[in-house]
């Protein structure tokens, strides 16, 4: 099965995240292939090191609403990009699912420490779709998430790849309301990564999707 360009990106991406900086195991052809990426894209995978605020920044309603309800969005894509490296075999899936799990790990990691920071309880990762009254736009349902569990070979990938364009462009809502309507510069400037950054993937999912 060949890589696809997007796997590349994702690939880099990963790499740009995980600050590792060792070119040194890559193989010629590997080299090839990222030689054609979208390397704008990549460079924006990795949330900015800026992106982690003092606890005595301004913040509003909207900020709290934002970290809140975005931990357990990200939580449930952490899940399916688990279920992802352990399901598919197809590369550029595996690919995208790690590229996720590195993006979004960390950012959890930030939302919750502006939270503590913030005097708030940090949410679960586990939250269900509807919190509290607190939307989380693109959350799959227990019966979606169970649907994805039982998929297997290209049906899974299908149903997977479908299923994270939704999730991401829930994110991506959520993120553009923050822009609107928050005030802390750091939960903005995440905004704006998430923004970037998933439609990025989304463009990439589109393309995977196609080449099943």
């Amino acid at each position: 099965m060949k890589l696809v360009p997007f796997a590349a990106a994702a690939i880099a991406g990963a790499l740009v995240l995980a600050a590792c900086g060792n070119s040194s195991g890559h193989s010629a052809d590997h080299s090839s292939a990222m030689s054609g990426m979208n390397m704008s894209s990549a460079a924006t995978a990795a949330t900015p090191a800026s992106a982690t605020p003092a606890a005595s920044e301004p913040h509003n309603s909207q900020d709290i609403s934002f970290a809140t309800a975005m931990i357990p969005h990200h939580g449930q894509a952490l899940t399916m990009a688990e279920m992802a490296l352990s399901k598919t075999t197809n590369p550029n899936v595996k690919t995208l699912a790690a590229a996720i799990k590195t993006a979004q790990g960390p950012e959890i990691r930030t939302m919750s420490g502006w939270l503590t920071g913030w005097g708030q309880p940090v949410p679960s990762t586990t939250m269900p779709m509807d919190h509290g009254g607190m939307s989380m736009p693109g959350m799959m349902s227990d019966k979606d998430m169970a649907a994805l569990d039982k998929a297997i070979g290209r049906a899974f990938d299908t149903l997977w790849l479908t299923q994270m364009i939704i999730h991401h462009r829930g994110a991506i809502t959520m993120a553009k309301t923050e822009l609107a309507s928050g005030q802390n510069p750091a939960a903005k400037q995440l905004a704006d990564s998430i923004i970037a950054n998933q439609s990025a993937e989304i463009s990439g999912m589109a393309q995977l999707l196609a080449a099943l």
